[in-house]
């Protein structure tokens, strides 16, 4: 209040309070993001659900992570090269 240009005005702010609310999406590897979803997915509907599909894990793993369909499929080629996941008849199960 009534602050001339020779005072400076100090805002402190509570660090922790500002990134928690996207802590978790900015700190997890989209690749384990990734895995975690196609896990989940694959506890509810089973390994060989049409949910399993490779085009329809896309389609889900866009959703949540929030970012297009044509940058999932690299994470899913990681995922694969490593061994996290197997690509068998078009669907997609852990191991």
């Amino acid at each position: 209040k009534d602050f001339d240009e020779t005072e400076t005005e100090i805002f402190v702010y509570d660090k922790l309070t500002i990134i928690s609310n996207n802590e978790k999406l900015y700190n997890l590897n989209p690749e384990d993001k990734a895995l975690e979803i196609i896990k989940s997915h694959q506890e509810k509907y089973g390994k060989n659900s049409n949910e399993m599909l490779k085009k329809n894990i896309v389609t889900h793993l866009s959703k949540e992570i929030g970012k297009a369909e044509k940058t999932i499929y690299p994470y899913l080629t990681k995922l694969e090269r490593i061994g996290e996941i197997i690509v068998n008849n078009g669907y997609i199960s852990t191991k």
